[in-house]
């Protein structure tokens, strides 16, 4: 929730917070991080300059394996948290 202010003060317009529900869904994790590779691949083989394309793209220019983008990420979220 990026904004929570917003939704506050979208409800306060409305007169009542005394009903407020908030809603999160979430998607499974594994499935999110395919989706998004998927997404980064599609946009690379497009060519697109996009800082995050990079992290599908070797150095040579190739796109990675999936399997080697998810042991880059893992190493990467490791050291970095």
């Amino acid at each position: 929730m990026n904004h929570p202010e917003k939704i506050r003060q979208t409800y306060d317009e409305q007169g009542t917070t005394a009903d407020l529900k908030i809603v999160f869904v979430l998607r499974e994790p594994v499935s999110r991080e395919i989706s998004y590779y998927n997404f980064l691949v599609d946009r690379a083989m497009r060519n697109d300059q996009n800082a995050f394309v990079q992290h599908v793209v070797n150095p040579d220019g190739e796109v990675r394996t999936i399997d080697d983008y998810f042991n880059r990420e893992i190493d990467s979220w490791r050291y970095e948290h």
